[in-house]
């Protein structure tokens, strides 16, 4: 009985408690629903209401192909009287999403009217540089050339070139602006070096991921910015402060590194991968972990996995359990660690990222009679804990934003590597941050499909985590199934591939068949 506007608001709060944990289990039948109304009700609404439930059922997870469709074609009908909001909203829903069907056309619509409002001089650039993004998401994914992406790039390289323009742009905007004519190519070189000499004189007001953006944008239109490349590899300080025993944390970061360091960790193609920096989801796991007392088992029974049976994490304290850390970068969250009383083994895959882990491993040493060390190890290893050094399954598996880009076989490696370290008793966290791969905050997707055989999976409520970042990351408890498959064990890729794609068949036919164009089924049918 809703009329358009108020579906709009109500998918609006839906995705706005889901993000803040409040929903619940309730939010898959609530998001069948809306969907299900915004199919119906698509041709009632006006840009402000389309834009405002694209982006709600994308956070709510919704991805039912027909519902989208519908909607994406309703707003290319009205494209020229969307808002610099609306846009803004439209594109980064579906640029959220693995469009890979049909979106020439999206991109079309959004780029001309993209390049319209740089032309008239109206974008804000918050707006503005969303849109870059989205737009160029979107055309990455697209089957084939998509037309008019050339004309949106002159008009947001003028508008972006224009007198004090640069002045009015964040350091976020600044990174996402940067990334996005990057991706799209056909950008000026003189844009582009505007844009890294700006950033380079902000350069200690950005974080490590808007950082570690723009640096790849520059490599990858080809562009050497020396004044952007000088402030990105300085060394920088950090000092956090945790509650009791942890205390004091020194650590020292770089967060460019070297170019030749950089071209080699960008090789997933993602946008950023810098481990010689802190990024978000790794200081959301250290501030979380400060605060458990209660050991495995405590976190554990937080999610809801079993905490007595055999396959099940049992340690009720902190003190002498052993860690493992993967793809630790500048070592914050193993150090933490080790400070709680844990044994820990701070690994990385790359030798001049280990070589900074080491240093501030030694600058925070642990309280006495507690190990922290660092090791060499690359995901995939057939021997991971003969590599690190260790004898028996850890208690403890930690990894934070390593789920990035759009290299299967990285994610595969990194599988197998969990599945050859965890034991009945391992308790494995992972921490996703905004640049998480297409489906994993949705506890989905290719790598979620690699690990299905081998682990169930639950998320921890957002109202755990530091109230700062409890929108941009999320904390995955994982725990081994009591029978193990040997799907990720196995060294066959066309068989974890094989896995994958049957899971996404099922999980497209259940969307088919539950989507707003299926017919009703008799009970004898069923």
């Amino acid at each position: 009985e809703f009329n358009a506007v108020e579906l709009a608001m109500v998918a609006w709060a839906a995705s706005q408690g889901l993000e803040s944990a409040i929903l619940g289990s309730v939010c898959d039948e609530l998001k069948l629903v809306l969907a299900k109304s915004a199919h119906e009700l698509a041709g009632k609404m006006d840009t402000q209401q389309l834009s405002t439930i694209t982006l709600a059922l994308t956070k709510m997870g919704c991805d039912d192909r027909a519902v989208l469709k519908r909607l994406s074609k309703v707003a290319r009908s009205n494209m020229s009287n969307f808002t610099a909001q609306d846009l803004d909203n439209l594109a980064s829903g579906f640029a959220r999403h693995e469009l890979r069907w049909r979106s020439r056309k999206l991109v079309t619509a959004l780029s001309a009217a993209g390049a319209a409002m740089f032309k008239a001089g109206t974008f804000p650039p918050r707006n503005s540089a969303n849109l870059l993004t989205a737009v160029a998401k979107l055309s990455s994914t697209a089957k084939g050339s998509c037309d008019g992406t050339r004309e949106f790039v002159a008009a947001a390289s003028a508008d972006i070139m224009s007198t004090g323009r640069l002045e009015s742009f964040n350091l976020k905007d600044l990174a996402n602006a940067g990334w996005g004519l990057a991706i799209l190519g056909q950008v000026k070189s003189a844009c582009m070096v505007a844009i890294g000499r700006h950033a380079a004189s902000k350069l200690e007001g950005f974080n490590a991921q808007e950082c570690a953006r723009l640096l790849y944008a520059m490599g990858k239109s080809g562009v050497d910015c020396k004044e952007l490349t000088a402030a990105a590899g300085k060394p920088q300080d950090l000092k956090f402060s945790f509650p009791d025993p942890v205390r004091s944390v020194s650590l020292t970061q770089q967060m460019g590194g070297t170019g030749a360091r950089w071209n080699v960790r960008e090789g997933t193609g993602a946008i950023a991968g810098n481990g010689g920096a802190l990024f978000e989801d790794s200081f959301v796991l250290a501030e979380w972990l400060a605060r458990q007392r209660g050991g495995a088992a405590g976190v554990a029974s937080a999610v809801g996995a079993p905490t007595s049976a055999a396959a099940a994490p049992r340690k009720c304290t902190w003190d002498g359990a052993s860690a493992v850390e993967l793809g630790a970068g500048i070592g914050l969250c193993s150090i933490v660690a080790a400070r709680l009383g844990m044994r820990v083994v701070a690994s990385d895959g790359d030798q001049s990222v280990l070589e900074q882990l080491a240093a501030n491993v030694a600058r925070n040493p642990p309280t006495s009679g507690d190990e922290l060390r660092s090791a060499l190890l690359r995901w995939g290893d057939p021997s991971p804990l003969e590599a690190l050094g260790i004898e028996g399954a850890p208690d403890l598996v930690m990894a934070t934003g390593c789920v990035y880009g759009r290299d299967s076989g990285v994610w595969s490696a990194l599988a197998r590597t969990l599945a050859e370290l965890a034991g009945p008793n391992t308790l494995v966290v992972l921490v996703h941050g905004t640049g998480a791969a297409p489906g994993v905050h949705q506890l989905r997707g290719e790598f979620y499909g690699m690990l299905a055989p081998n682990f169930e999976v639950a998320r921890l409520p957002q109202h755990e985590l530091h109230a700062d970042h409890a929108l941009g990351c999320q904390i995955h408890v994982l725990w081994r199934k009591q029978q193990m498959s040997s799907v990720v064990l196995g060294s066959s890729s066309d068989t974890e591939q094989g896995a994958t794609e049957k899971a996404d068949k099922k999980r497209d036919r259940g969307a088919k068949e539950n989507g707003p164009r299926a017919k009703k089924r008799t009970k004898k049918g069923k």
